[in-house]
């Protein structure tokens, strides 16, 4: 209990590597303000951003629940809060699973399935493929492209409702 309610928050925030996230937000926006014809539907395009922020910060924590052992061998990234030991990495897993349900629930039920389902797939992408395969081989770089141009295209689903060749260019353009 000695640990204060603001200096708690800031680790929390530490561990959703907030300007990571905060890219993944403005490239589903740009994607969604793309797709969009007429006027903006703020309603949908808040519960887009958010279910997005929440995804893309718990994926920032369960990164580094995976790699917190590694993390910590390295002077880079040993101060991170579960090698530095500022959060029990128990903890950080629940964070982050509960944050990645949060928003895919989100945005399944208030945005559209597809946009859920590019979400989800991201999730599965940066998780289970480039995060193990990073210590494998440089391959992880062309495998982590492909969940870190999925954003804009997220937005465009979230627009639009489908995927066409509009959505295939703006992956393509972050991607490559």
């Amino acid at each position: 209990f000695g640990i204060s309610i603001l200096r708690r928050l800031s680790i929390y925030l530490e561990l959703t590597k907030p300007r990571l996230t905060l890219l993944s937000v403005l490239t589903v926006l740009a994607g969604f303000y793309l797709g969009t014809r007429g006027a903006i539907d703020a309603v949908r395009l808040a519960h887009l951003l958010s279910g997005t922020a929440l995804l893309g910060a718990g994926l920032a924590a369960l990164n580094q629940y995976i790699e917190w052992r590694v993390d910590g061998l390295m002077q880079r990234t040993a101060g991170r809060p579960l090698p530095s030991g500022r959060l029990h990495p128990r903890v950080a897993l629940c964070f982050g699973a509960s944050t990645c349900f949060g928003g895919i629930a989100q945005l399944l039920f208030a945005v559209n399935a597809l946009t859920a389902v590019l979400a989800a797939s991201t999730l599965v992408l940066y998780l289970f493929c480039y995060t193990p395969l990073k210590r494998l081989s440089r391959l992880c770089t062309l495998v982590g492209a492909i969940p870190g141009a999925t954003p804009p295209m997220i937005g465009w689903a979230a627009a639009t409702g489908r995927l066409d060749r509009t959505a295939a260019v703006l992956f393509a353009i972050i991607r490559f």
